[in-house]
């Protein structure tokens, strides 16, 4: 069997591919972990840890629901009422599943979208991983609590539709972190309207954004549908950690570059001639 012959420049392109190779691991995995970014969406989450089995938890991974009365505040009580698919909640949809108690905490967990009527007219739509907030009848706020695992920086986008356009003078929306309220949206989507926020804040692990629904003194026909999505931004560190990495690499085949223009050619391969063995 003939075995191959490499020149000296073969085997030194050889040691810097492999070399080349490796280095595109490591650049790759920095640039995964430089763009990468945790995104956490409200309905979707919410919807996700609704079980079959009535087995659900409150709270779930970074999310709490609950009501208090005050709006600046960081107390909050968990709603604990539950209802499944077996609920058979407001003209039997059984894709209506979350929380019935002081405050209403709800999701659509099917695949189409649900239209709910309470008596005096048809609801807009709500679409499928879309939650539903309700006011308590004494001012209490619904809420939907979020806190941050991590500390970073953090885009929050929150919407709010109206899907009860049948009365009642609208309600309020507002986001509250660490108990002091930073965006507030009155009646912005009374009679079938929506309205959204955007903001971006840095939070310290253990911080607590608050997504309340107020009723703004009347909670009749105050049903809302809502969403949440909160993004970390990559952090300055990451992004350094990239271009370190991209400069490294830049060097190796640089260095390497010039390690095989120094490397003389094989005289036998020159030749035309094979060397091995048998």
């Amino acid at each position: 069997m003939v075995r191959p012959c490499f020149t000296g420049t073969h085997r030194a392109w050889r040691i810097v591919m492999k070399r080349v190779i490796k280095a595109i691991v490591v650049v790759s995995t920095l640039f995964l972990a430089a763009t990468s970014h945790a995104i956490y969406i409200a309905g979707i989450d919410f919807v996700s840890g609704e079980n079959p089995d009535g087995s659900e938890t409150n709270p779930r991974g970074p999310w709490t629901y609950g009501y208090r009365s005050p709006l600046e505040s960081t107390t909050l009580t968990p709603v604990a009422s539950h209802i499944d698919s077996s609920s058979d909640f407001n003209g039997f949809h059984d894709e209506i599943e979350g929380y019935i108690d002081v405050v209403s905490i709800l999701a659509n967990t099917g695949t189409g979208q649900v239209v709910l009527d309470s008596g005096f007219g048809d609801y807009a739509p709500l679409n499928p991983n879309q939650m539903a907030m309700h006011p308590g009848a004494g001012n209490q706020f619904s809420i939907v609590r979020w806190t941050a695992p991590v500390a970073n920086t953090f885009n929050i986008l929150a919407s709010w539709t109206d899907l009860d356009p049948n009365g009642g003078n609208g309600g309020s929306g507002h986001v509250v972190i660490n108990g002091t309220n930073f965006i507030s949206m009155e009646r912005f989507w009374d009679n079938g309207g929506s309205g959204a926020s955007f903001g971006t804040f840095s939070l310290n692990a253990g911080d607590t954004v608050d997504f309340a629904l107020g009723s703004r003194g009347d909670y009749t026909f105050d049903t809302t549908g809502f969403d949440a999505t909160i993004t970390a931004i990559p952090e300055p560190a990451s992004i350094w950690l990239l271009g370190s990495g991209l400069m490294a690499l830049l060097g190796m085949v640089t260095k390497k570059r010039g390690v095989i223009q120094a490397l003389p050619d094989n005289p036998l391969h020159r030749s035309g001639t094979s060397y091995g063995s048998r």
